[in-house]
Formats: structure tokens, C-alpha cells, sequence
């Protein structure tokens, strides 16, 4: 993580990839942290626009949690996520909006209400609508997502 932190995408990805081999050969396929590592390269790449390799990354990582975590968990929140942030980045805005919307239901129920996840949500739900040019729905996204980051940064 350090590497992803500090702008080293290639050395973050190489690191992440034999976590990745060394999780599945000591847990195997579908433990929670070879999601956890299908998650992390999945961000990686979705960094670098390679969206169908961060898509196939993040939905390896969503059906693993899907497995093994209660229907309403944060990190299946941010899988759902991550996903409508590709669909969105590859211009299938309905399909982001059905997956925002699914993220957003399990964020209101696990999630504090200024947890920063929840604030990134509301701004990626403003440009969706900004971007179907529905500026009242999005003005609301982007209003709310500012409160949080106000009420968090206070």
C-alpha cells in the first residue's frame, strides 16, 4: 500500500499480485483476503483506465465477499462501489446507478453517517446526474457529499 500510496502503480501491483498467489495457496480461491487483494489490484488498474481488467478485478473481490459476508457489510458496500465507479467510467450510467444505489442502501445501514465512503458516494452519485444533465439531483449529491466532508473536516 505504500507503493499505491506514493504513486509507485507498477511496484503497488507487483506487490499486491504475489500477496495475492501467496493467499490463495495458503487460504485458497475464495478466502476474504484474496478479495481483499482482488480489490486492491481491481484499484490499481482502475487508476491506470484499464476499466475491463479493474471491472473482472472488483468483480472477482464482490462475489467472494458475497460468499462469506452478511448481506449488509461495509466492505460489500465498497465492492458495489467501486463497480458503479467503472460502469460509470466505461459510460453504463444506469448500471452505475443501480450499483451506487445498492452501495449507498449498505453504507446508510453500516456506516456513520459523515463516514467519508458514504461523502465519496454522494460526489460520485453528482457526477453520474451531472452527467445525465439532471443538475437538480445532482446539485442534491453534491450538497450532501459536502456536508460530510464539512462536518468531517470541522
Amino acid at each position: 500500500e505504500v507503493q499505491l500510496r506514493t504513486g509507485d502503480k507498477s511496484s503497488a501491483l507487483e506487490s499486491f499480485t504475489k500477496a495475492l498467489n501467496i493467499r490463495k495457496k495458503a487460504f485458497g480461491e475464495d478466502h476474504l483476503l484474496v478479495a481483499m487483494c482482488y480489490h486492491n489490484i481491481g484499484n490499481i488498474y482502475q487508476e491506470e483506465r484499464k476499466f475491463q481488467q479493474a471491472f473482472e478485478y472488483h468483480q472477482k473481490s464482490f462475489l467472494i465477499r458475497q460468499k462469506h459476508l452478511p448481506n449488509v457489510h461495509p466492505d460489500l458496500g465498497a465492492s458495489l462501489h467501486c463497480l458503479a465507479g467503472i460502469y460509470l467510467c466505461m459510460n453504463y450510467p444506469d448500471q452505475a446507478l443501480d450499483y451506487y444505489n445498492k452501495a449507498l442502501k449498505i453504507y446508510q445501514k453500516t456506516l456513520p453517517s459523515t463516514h467519508s465512503d458514504l461523502a465519496m458516494l454522494y460526489y460520485n452519485l453528482g457526477l453520474l446526474y451531472n452527467g445525465k444533465n439532471n443538475f437538480q439531483l445532482a446539485l442534491t449529491n453534491f450538497q450532501k457529499a459536502a456536508e460530510i466532508f464539512k462536518a468531517t473536516l470541522s
